[in-house]
């Protein structure tokens, strides 16, 4: 009988270095507060608008790690109303107040939610383009601290942020968690549909790992010696 190769004893410099897929998990209560500012502030607006997202490891290798969104995705309304008129685009205060209701199991990381007019709009939507575009925002923000100035190195991008835009990923590694969340919400028939996009950077060659993966608890029992 043919013996089939032994991957997982390979060296570990010839091991791929892989990353668990994302599953996204869609509280109610954000359609509820979607569907508000629909309403009340955005309306026809259809640019796109900061949200954070709530990340919590899996608590088993066989389970997906889940990315959700609930109404703390948003600012708080009270603050969106209030004096600073922009606080609703404003990344940095959306970001902090989700933070502040995250349980201490969930890191908070940065997205954005396009919530377009039409169910046609919904489908002719360039979503290859939208995940090309927070790819290199991750992109920018790992490569801020090689380059000292937080600037894109002339790469520019759809947004047209600038350097002050961008964030160092080594002071804040949420960073590198960017998604991309796509909805139509037909409110008079309270359906929703929506697609998430969670960009990932492909580099070549693909990285390899140094040494055979291992149980954190094996990593700290060995640091701790």
């Amino acid at each position: 009988r043919r013996r089939r190769p032994r991957c997982a004893t390979m060296a570990g410099a010839e091991l791929p270095l892989r990353f668990q897929p994302f599953s996204s998990s869609v509280d109610v209560s954000f359609w509820q507060e979607l569907g508000v500012r629909k309403l009340h502030a955005w309306k026809l607006d259809a640019r796109p608008r900061p949200i954070a997202g709530f990340f919590a490891a899996a608590p088993h290798p066989r389970l997906p790690s889940t990315l959700a969104v609930r109404r703390e995705s948003f600012v708080p309304a009270a603050a969106a109303a209030g004096a600073v008129a922009d606080v609703d685009d404003d990344e940095a205060a959306v970001v902090a107040a989700a933070a502040a209701t995250a349980a201490p199991h969930e890191v908070v990381v940065p997205g954005v939610v396009i919530n377009v007019n039409t169910a046609e709009e919904f489908k002719s939507i360039d979503k290859k383009a939208l995940l090309a575009e927070a790819g290199g925002r991750i992109w920018r923000a790992i490569g801020a601290e090689a380059r000292g100035d937080g600037s894109d190195g002339g790469a520019g991008g759809a947004s047209g942020e600038g350097a002050a835009d961008v964030v160092d990923a080594l002071v804040d590694p949420a960073q590198l968690a960017r998604f991309v969340l796509v909805s139509f919400a037909d409110l008079k028939n309270h359906r929703f549909v929506y697609w998430f996009g969670f960009p990932a950077l492909a580099p070549a060659p693909a990285p390899t790992l140094a040494a055979p993966p291992a149980p954190l608890s094996a990593a700290r029992a060995a640091a701790l010696r």
